[in-house]
């Protein structure tokens, strides 16, 4: 499993290369000084966020490296973000006290949870799945299988993370004994219960925050760790042998 901090530094670096390509520094200074070919980096964000992909990389005065960036951008924004919304649904139980806690707020985040990570897949596979296309187009066939086998090992894992649910994760009911047990006991808390179950909630209550933190934390680690070997993987090919050369300077 990679570290956090080497998993915050492939993200970092490719963030970096993202907007090098992008010539987003050279951007923002166009804007203080309204000098320069091309849009200043507030427009082209706006437009970015505005329109599609292949409208905002239609913008009059980019390069075609730049238009081939202004595509990439919002493929590994998607990609990151669903990362980063894994972490949310951690974050906001890990917030949760024993005494405001029940049942439907644990399962709830842990579902949210899973079904987050399943998002991750789904943008992963879909990226994958167009850079090899690509890939072949431009007659790049060792880079393209690769990739292939890239998206194969990602798979793999990730659906061990998500076994629970797996490819059903909008067609069936998350199960786990422990909530359910919790659930019972929230119902008869409801309604009166004798004060010795109040004391068996509480404690069932603790039993569960402890243990789905621990599994999130864990499963966030997890697709973070496998996100950056995939962008390790790719970072050559994407940033280095699909992109357009520069422009010659004259």
């Amino acid at each position: 499993m990679r570290k956090a901090s080497d998993t915050g530094a492939v993200f970092d670096r490719v963030i970096t290369r993202l907007t090098d390509g992008l010539r987003l520094p050279e951007r923002v200074a166009r804007r203080r000084s309204s000098a320069g070919r091309g849009p200043d980096a507030e427009t082209l964000f706006r437009r970015m966020a505005a329109t599609s992909m292949e409208e905002a990389a239609t913008a009059p005065g980019l390069t075609h490296r730049e238009r081939y960036f202004t595509r990439l951008f919002p493929k590994i924004e998607e990609i990151l973000t669903s990362v980063s919304r894994v972490g949310l649904s951690r974050r906001l139980l890990g917030r949760l006290r024993p005494r405001s806690a029940d049942a439907e707020r644990v399962a709830y985040y842990v579902e949210k949870h899973l079904e987050d990570i399943y998002i991750v897949r789904e943008r992963v596979y879909a990226y994958l799945i167009r850079l090899e296309r690509d890939l072949k187009k431009k007659g790049l066939i060792d880079d393209a299988a690769n990739v292939a086998r890239t998206r194969t090992h990602f798979l793999m894992k990730v659906d061990a993370v998500v076994g629970v649910r797996g490819a059903h994760v909008h067609q069936r009911r998350f199960y786990d004994a422990d909530i359910e047990m919790l659930a019972s006991l929230d119902l008869v808390a409801k309604h009166g219960a004798p004060k010795e179950l109040g004391s068996m909630r509480d404690s069932q209550v603790r039993v569960v925050l402890g243990k789905w933190r621990g599994v999130l934390t864990a499963r966030h680690r997890e697709v973070e760790g496998e996100v950056a070997r995939v962008l390790s993987a790719i970072e050559a090919i994407v940033f280095e042998k699909m992109p357009p050369p520069p422009p010659r300077t004259p």
